[in-house]
């Protein structure tokens, strides 16, 4: 019995951090033009999101929406 909660232990762990906690922000970004341009951006949370998404627009304004 031991051995059974230690295995299933041991895979719970396992799974917890092989899991990926990103999720999908909405980057919007506007030109001088007034164009505007959306990207998906993958981030554990909203400013490294916003970072990212800064990263796109390096001549536009950009936000996460």
């Amino acid at each position: 019995m031991k051995k059974a909660v230690l295995f299933l232990s041991t895979i719970l762990v396992a799974s917890l951090a092989f899991t990926s906690c990103k999720k999908s922000y909405t980057c919007e970004c506007i030109n001088t033009q007034g164009e505007r341009k959306v990207e998906s951006v993958l981030a554990t949370n909203r400013s490294e999101a916003q970072k990212n998404c800064n990263e796109y627009g390096l001549v536009a304004h950009c936000n996460i929406k």
